[in-house]
């Protein structure tokens, strides 16, 4: 399921930049995804952080710029994708037809994305951005605060506040060791093609 996370995610981005750009022009952006699978009190929360190019390249070997995409767009083409795929991937299963079906009944908006602004000249800071996510583990050392030898002890921060979370030893061993990856990182479009990078499209 995850690898389909991330096929869908970069399928969708790639369609909207082909579909929605003023010239009606095949563009071919570059993507580089990061699979994220937790959240900041180690439950799962499988989510995947993205830095795609402005544009891209048409089949000529022009750039072509795309400054802007409309948000509404991308939630509900997200939604569509990533429902479908997971029906398909299970059609047995009915619990999470039921789901699925909930999600599109009551989801009318789409799914919730957080898109940020162009990033100019601190392309550094976009770097830092992504890797920090493909290195570091699912909780920091500095964020466990107390261990009886039955209970582990941490805090995360969200919006502001901090909160505190005490957890069973054997069940935060689970939820640290459950999010380990063997592959988290990867790139499509133009940036599979790039001299010196990786070999072939790792979409696929």
């Amino acid at each position: 399921m995850q690898k389909i996370m991330m096929d869908v995610a970069a399928g969708v981005m790639k369609e909207i930049v082909k579909k929605f750009n003023k010239d009606k022009k095949e563009i071919e952006p570059g993507i580089i995804m990061v699979l994220h699978p937790f959240g900041r009190d180690l439950k799962t929360n499988m989510h995947v952080h993205m830095l795609m190019t402005e544009g891209g390249l048409i089949p000529d070997g022009k750039w072509v710029a795309m400054p802007y995409i409309d948000y509404k767009i991308i939630r509900k083409k997200w939604q569509y994708a990533i429902l479908t795929a997971m029906r398909k991937a299970m059609p047995n299963d009915k619990e999470l037809a039921e789901i699925i079906d909930w999600c599109f009944r009551e989801r009318t908006k789409g799914f919730n994305i957080q898109a940020k602004k162009t990033i100019e000249g601190k392309t550094r800071n976009a770097a830092r951005y992504m890797t920090r996510y493909v290195r570091h583990p699912a909780i920091a050392d500095s964020r466990i605060i107390g261990y009886d030898t039955e209970k582990v002890t941490f805090i995360y921060k969200r919006e502001g506040e901090t909160h505190t979370v005490i957890m069973e030893k054997f069940e935060f061993i689970h939820n640290v060791i459950k999010h380990f990856q063997m592959k988290t990182l990867r790139w499509c479009g133009i940036l599979g093609f790039t001299q010196g990078g990786p070999r072939g499209r790792q979409e696929k």
